[in-house]
């Protein structure tokens, strides 16, 4: 059950790794543009800062596991993720919102 865990842990480092180096291409991409300067810019921004605190949670993880540290931490890991996981989702929304607002595609 250990190996699995580790394997999931690394998995998720990986996926997370991806994702990170895709929004950060793509938010040099899109400060090149007219939606970059307005508010779609800063909220990936925001965006972009979630990733990032994912991708540290994500790496901290198996070592809490692995030197056995007090499982408090891992709780507080893991309720940190729930919350800016949240968070993350309002944003994804808002941004969501904001192009189809800017594509005129809503009323």
């Amino acid at each position: 059950m250990e190996y699995l865990v580790y394997f999931l842990a690394g998995l998720a480092i990986v996926v997370m790794g991806i994702d990170l180096t895709k929004a950060l291409r793509l938010k040099a991409e899109l400060s090149r543009g007219q939606m970059g300067r307005g508010e779609v810019g800063k909220q990936w921004t925001v965006l972009t800062a979630l990733l990032v605190f994912f991708f540290v949670g994500y790496l901290a993880s198996p070592l809490i596991l692995f030197f056995h540290l007090d499982p408090r931490y891992m709780n507080l890991l893991v309720f940190l993720v729930f919350l800016f996981g949240a968070a993350f989702v309002y944003v994804v929304v808002g941004i969501i919102r904001d192009i189809l607002t800017f594509l005129d595609l809503l009323k």
